[in-house]
């Protein structure tokens, strides 16, 4: 049973897929083409309860989640062929309240909101390929007091 939605997207062969926190766990639901039923089974993204979560295809076309956590850093998972990988953390050990990411050719660029400002990286997880992009681009006025 699904407590929310955390995000949904299509993959490459046009499948929609969305992952929810279950309640103790973040889970994957893949829908196939055409009209929209319950999926007949679920995977399991990662083992903790995520706050946030992002979604994209990455330049080798499998999809990548980046996953915000309540306490802790983010973290990101690949699926490929063989289902979810394990997580690998991205360049940053900022907790995350929003996150955002879109899928191109040079890999995902995800954008994490957190208490330090934003910071978007790009690159992909399972290069251990996740750069910063000039730090943080943007901090809450108030922080410069």
């Amino acid at each position: 049973m699904a407590v929310r939605v955390l995000v949904a997207a299509r993959d490459t062969e046009g499948s929609t897929v969305v992952l929810v926190d279950d309640g103790n766990s973040v889970s994957c639901l893949r829908m196939g083409h055409g009209l929209l039923r319950p999926p007949t089974d679920r995977e399991v993204v990662h083992g903790r309860r995520a706050g946030q979560a992002a979604l994209a295809v990455n330049r080798w076309g499998n999809l990548e989640a980046a996953l915000g956590f309540p306490s802790g850093p983010p973290e990101s998972v690949e699926h490929d062929s063989m289902g979810w990988d394990t997580p690998v953390p991205p360049a940053t050990a900022q907790p995350v309240s929003h996150g955002a990411a879109v899928g191109h050719r040079g890999g995902p660029t995800v954008a994490l909101a957190g208490p330090e400002g934003v910071r978007v990286m790009t690159g992909d997880a399972e290069d251990n390929g996740w750069s910063p992009n000039q730090g943080v681009l943007w901090r809450d006025p108030g922080q410069y007091r």
